[in-house]
C-alpha cells in the first residue's frame, strides 16, 4: 500500500532497518502487516521484524534492502538471460510460498520487488507490499479489479480471478527483464484499453511470436514467458 518508508535503527541491536508508515485510515493499512506476517520465513519475501500502531499510522519494521527496487534497476536496459532467469526464479519461488498459504498477492510489479544489493552475482529479490493481498484457497475466486494497470491479468480486468493472476504479473515482470521495457504503455489505463491490447496483434507480436526487432531471451525463457501469460 501507499506509505512513507524511512531508514531506522533497531534499538535492541543497533542494526539498520526500514520503517514503512501507513496512514491508519488508508485502505489495507492493517491488512498489510497481517498478510506479511503470515508468509514469513522465505528468502524471497521481505522480513517483517515488528509492527505497531499509533493514533494516526500503522508502522511496519522490515529488513533494509539496500539495492532499491526492481523498477529502478530495470531503467537502464534489458537484463542478460542468466540474470533474468535468476530474478524470475526467485520471484516465482516467493509467489509459490505465498500461494501455499492460500494467499494471493494481487499487486506483483517491479516496484514491489526489492533488491538486497546491486552486484549482479549476489542479488536476492524480496517480494514486498502486501496491502492488496487476499485469502484465496485453491479453487476459489476473487471478484473486482485489484492491482496496477499494466500488470493485471485478463481475468482480473474482467472482474473474476484466482491465484494465477500473480503468475501473469510475474510474466509482465519477466517481459520487462527480457525486452527492456514494459509490456503495456503507461497510457493504457482503463480496463477496456488493457483488454483490447491483450487481444490484439500487438500483444501477439510482443509475447507469442516476438518481432525480430525485439530483444529476445533464450528459448527456455521465451517459452516460460508464453506459459506465464
Amino acid at each position: 500500500g501507499f506509505g512513507v518508508v524511512r531508514r531506522g535503527v533497531l534499538a535492541a541491536s543497533g542494526a539498520a532497518c526500514a520503517v514503512k508508515s501507513l496512514s491508519a485510515t488508508a485502505y489495507g493499512a492493517n491488512q498489510e502487516a497481517d498478510m506479511l506476517s503470515r508468509v514469513q520465513g522465505h528468502s524471497n519475501i521481505v522480513k517483517l521484524q515488528a509492527s505497531f500502531e499509533t493514533v494516526t499510522a500503522v508502522h511496519l519494521v522490515m529488513e533494509l534492502c539496500s539495492g532499491g527496487d526492481l523498477s529502478d534497476y530495470l531503467k537502464s536496459d534489458a537484463l542478460p538471460d542468466t540474470l533474468a532467469a535468476s530474478f524470475n526464479g526467485q520471484l516465482l519461488s516467493g509467489l509459490e510460498f505465498v500461494h501455499s498459504h492460500d494467499l494471493v498477492h494481487c499487486d506483483v510489479k517491479p516496484r514491489n520487488v526489492l533488491l538486497t544489493g546491486r552486484s549482479n552475482d549476489a542479488i536476492t529479490l524480496k517480494l514486498t507490499d502486501f496491502g492488496l493481498a487476499h485469502f484465496c484457497p485453491r479453487g476459489e475466486r476473487l471478484h473486482g479489479a485489484k492491482g496496477t494497470p499494466g500488470y493485471m491479468s485478463p481475468q482480473v480486468l474482467e472482474g473474476s480471478f484466482e491465484r494465477a493472476c500473480d503468475l501473469w504479473a510475474c510474466g509482465c515482470v519477466l517481459f520487462q527483464c527480457l525486452r527492456g521495457h514494459r509490456l503495456m504503455k503507461t497510457d493504457l489505463r482503463t480496463t477496456q484499453q488493457q483488454l483490447a491490447f491483450i487481444r490484439s496483434g500487438a500483444f501477439y507480436d510482443a509475447v507469442v511470436a516476438p518481432l525480430t526487432s525485439l530483444r529476445r531471451g533464450c528459448g527456455v525463457l521465451e517459452a516460460l514467458l508464453r506459459r506465464l501469460m
